[in-house]
């Protein structure tokens, strides 16, 4: 982004059966009284984050795939 260098992306594991949709997210952020400038622009859905050895998401694996993503496009 040109004014805070990075955009919002949100990357879900969703329970069996459930769905989210953009505009979902957007609803309830914004009934929780959130800042809409950390709104995200889109939602990635995959079957199992990717996680660390010792369980933590693996949060450069995630900004990895948004790059490939983003530059596929």
């Amino acid at each position: 982004d040109a004014t805070f260098g990075e955009r919002v992306c949100v990357y879900l594991e969703l329970r069996e059966g459930r769905g989210l949709g953009l505009d979902e997210l957007v609803e309830h952020l914004l009934a929780q009284g959130i800042s809409k400038e950390v709104f995200p622009e889109r939602i990635v859905v995959l079957e199992e984050l990717p996680r660390a050895s010792r369980g933590k998401i693996a949060k450069r694996m995630l900004r990895e795939d948004i790059v490939e993503r983003m530059e596929a496009e």
